[in-house]
C-alpha cells in the first residue's frame, strides 16, 4: 500500500511512504481502497483496502500527511470469496465490504482498537 499526498496548488501527487500488506503477500495488490471521512484533529484516520486475489480486507492507520502505518487488522474469509470493493459510511464508523459479483455484503464496525465483523 502506498501513502500519497496531493498538492492542489501544483497539481502534483507525491509518494509519502509504503506499508506492507499483511501476511500472505499482495497477489496483485488491492482492487479497491477507501479513505475514512475526515476525523477530528489528533485522531487517527484509516485507509481500508480490498485485495481481490487473496480475499482479504486490511485496515491501515493513516496520519494527516498521508503516511500509512502497517495494517493492524485484516479480515480473511476462507470460503473462496474475493473482496472487490470497500466503502465507509458517511460518519466513518462502518465499513462495507462487497464481494465479487455482489454475492455478499458485510458491514464492519470500525473502532481504534478493533474491527469487529458482523453479517448484515
Amino acid at each position: 500500500m502506498a501513502g500519497t499526498s496531493f498538492d492542489a496548488n501544483e497539481g502534483k501527487l507525491s509518494l509519502v511512504n509504503t506499508a506492507p500488506w499483511p501476511a500472505g503477500g499482495n497477489h496483485g495488490g488491492p482492487a479497491h481502497c477507501a479513505v475514512a471521512p475526515l476525523s477530528r484533529p489528533g485522531e487517527t484516520s484509516y485507509v481500508v483496502a480490498a485485495n481481490y486475489g487473496l480475499g482479504q480486507t486490511a485496515v491501515f492507520p493513516a496520519d494527516a500527511a498521508g503516511k500509512l502505518s502497517p495494517s493492524h487488522q485484516m479480515l480473511q474469509y476462507d470460503d473462496g470469496s474475493h473482496a472487490h470493493c470497500v466503502a465507509f459510511s458517511p460518519d466513518g464508523r462502518l465499513v462495507t465490504r462487497i464481494l465479487a459479483f455482489g454475492r455478499r455484503c458485510y458491514n464492519h464496525l470500525l473502532s481504534p482498537r478493533l474491527l469487529a465483523g458482523s453479517f448484515l
